[in-house]
């Protein structure tokens, strides 16, 4: 296989590895972006640009080429999710999050408080560093288990777990006793 083997990327050789890697590609940036596919495709195309301007760092060996483009595509979309305009994008259920922060409140049926309680639930969720917001993005929109997230983010899986009680205390909190916004 090509990226077993020791010669540098050329364009073609990088073009047999792009038809064979780029629906992997495209899936790990749907994995970020699960309701948008033309976000995934934009990730996966600047992915494999990012891989072609840098092919002198590729380093070959098994599996390398696929694990050094997944990181790449990862950072990529990282990235995308840490810029300003996609912090409001980020797009957990509405309900699956609010009966989360406040089960114990019955839901209201006056549309006007719901917007309300919507409304205060963005401002405080826009407030929350970016890793506590990502990892409420991948434990929401992309349904990792606390053991995903351990090996994703290389921690042990209690304090993942123990992390992820501590920002849903702080949102409860912060949504329950903030002012209301007139």
């Amino acid at each position: 296989m090509r990226d077993q083997q020791e010669e540098p990327l050329t364009e073609e050789s990088f073009t047999e590895l792009y038809i064979r890697f780029r629906h992997l590609i495209f899936n790990v940036a749907r994995r970020f972006f699960p309701r948008s596919p033309a976000e995934a495709e934009e990730i996966a195309q600047e992915a494999f640009a990012r891989a072609w301007q840098y092919r002198h760092t590729y380093r070959s060996g098994k599996n390398a080429f696929r694990n050094w483009l997944w990181m790449i595509t990862q950072n990529v979309a990282l990235g995308r999710l840490n810029r300003p305009s996609h912090k409001r994008e980020i797009a957990w259920e509405e309900t699956t999050l609010l009966e989360l922060v406040v089960d114990s409140a019955p839901e209201p049926d006056d549309v006007v408080i719901r917007r309300q309680l919507l409304a205060r639930l963005e401002k405080v969720l826009d407030k929350l560093p970016p890793d506590d917001r990502f990892l409420l993005f991948l434990r929401h929109d992309q349904g990792f288990s606390f053991d995903q997230l351990a090996r994703f983010f290389r921690r042990d899986r209690h304090a993942v777990a123990r992390n992820y009680q501590v920002i849903l205390k702080r949102i409860t909190q912060r949504l329950l006793w903030a002012p209301a916004s007139r």
